[in-house]
């Protein structure tokens, strides 16, 4: 787990839904300041708050911890 890169994943996902920190933590029903936290690496999200932001954004809860979208290979059945 990189505190860091599971920051930078937070802010760019909540970023490119054009939300403010906010807005985000209203959605979440959270202080704003966590959001700021988990954003500059300060601290990490909870496990509850891991499952929340992993279906707010739509992706797993390994991508959150890992700080990283992984691309899914999609196979073409015959």
């Amino acid at each position: 787990m990189n505190i860091k890169k599971t920051g930078e994943l937070i802010k760019k996902l909540r970023e490119e839904k054009k939300i403010s920190q906010y807005k985000l933590a209203e959605e979440l029903f959270i202080d704003r300041t966590a959001i700021a936290k988990w954003e500059n690496g300060k601290s990490l999200p909870s496990p509850e708050m891991l499952v929340s932001l992993s279906n707010y954004f739509s992706i797993t809860i390994d991508e959150l911890i890992f700080g990283e979208i992984k691309k899914i290979k999609m196979q073409t059945r015959i």
